[in-house]
């Protein structure tokens, strides 16, 4: 839309557009001032802003507000004014403006989905780790920084490697990359026998993980959930300890059995 206003900011002119725009014709909206129509919250911000740049010829900065139009929606308008009072031939403040309500629909559906992801990424109870093409990481999970004893402050921005033993290392950059080259979305990462995480204590731990791959502008993201099988295999081995023992004590049994037969 395209207006002209006073210096007090009553409209002088409008576009036709204005009917498409608000459901006001111009002979509704000409006479009258510009800030009837706007949310009363802008008010105050935006004559402030208006009284401001008609002091001096030049652009008015840009600015968001919410407008009713004539049907009852409220809708978001963003309107930049250029200062021509002194123009003998507008002698007015240019206003062009739009209506921005589709993006700030999208903006706050992407901030609330943003919001949703960091809640799941804060509480799962798996560590998760992001990193980006170059392997650095981005994303550090509260869970990771239990599991690896390390702030995300301190993890963010390091080599996703740094937390990987040394013997482990060229064979993970080598998966990654063999990774990256593929169409597949998930896939397990590595064997629950032969995947190890190193802490920040020098403690190595065996874990189980899943990576992803993912693109964002271009570029490429991988993210592995993972978590600490510690307890999971010291239990594996106690039950193997045990079922030697069994199998021991089987064998003692049967031998002790055909002795007393013989």
């Amino acid at each position: 839309g395209v207006a002209i206003l006073d210096a007090q900011g009553i409209v002088r002119y409008i576009a036709p557009s204005e009917e498409q725009l608000t459901g006001y014709s111009p002979s509704e909206i000409m006479g009258k001032s510009v800030f009837k129509y706007i949310d009363p919250q802008d008010h105050s911000r935006l004559t402030e802003i208006f009284m401001d740049g008609v002091k001096t010829p030049g652009v008015i900065r840009t600015v968001e507000y919410r407008l009713r139009r004539k049907d009852g929606e409220w809708r978001y308008f963003e309107a930049t004014g250029h200062n021509m009072l002194t123009d003998p031939h507008l002698h007015g403040v240019v206003l062009n403006y739009r209506d921005i309500t589709e993006r700030k629909q999208a903006e706050q559906a992407l901030r609330e989905n943003e919001s949703r992801l960091e809640a799941v990424i804060s509480t799962a109870l798996n560590g998760i780790i992001t990193i980006n093409s170059e392997q650095n990481i981005v994303i550090f999970n509260p869970s990771a920084e239990r599991i690896f004893g390390c702030s995300a402050s301190e993890a963010i921005g390091q080599r996703l490697e740094s937390f990987i033993p040394h013997r482990f290392r060229a064979h993970h950059s080598d998966h990654v990359l063999q990774y990256s080259e593929t169409g597949v979305s998930t896939r397990r990462k590595g064997l629950l026998d032969s995947l190890y995480g190193l802490r920040m204590n020098g403690e190595e731990f065996p874990m189980e993980a899943f990576i992803s791959k993912s693109e964002i502008n271009g570029q490429s993201y991988f993210t592995v959930i993972f978590q600490d099988i510690t307890e999971r295999k010291h239990a594996e081995e106690e039950l193997r300890r045990h079922a030697m023992e069994l199998e021991t004590l089987a064998s003692a049994s049967s031998a002790l059995r055909t002795a007393q037969n013989v």
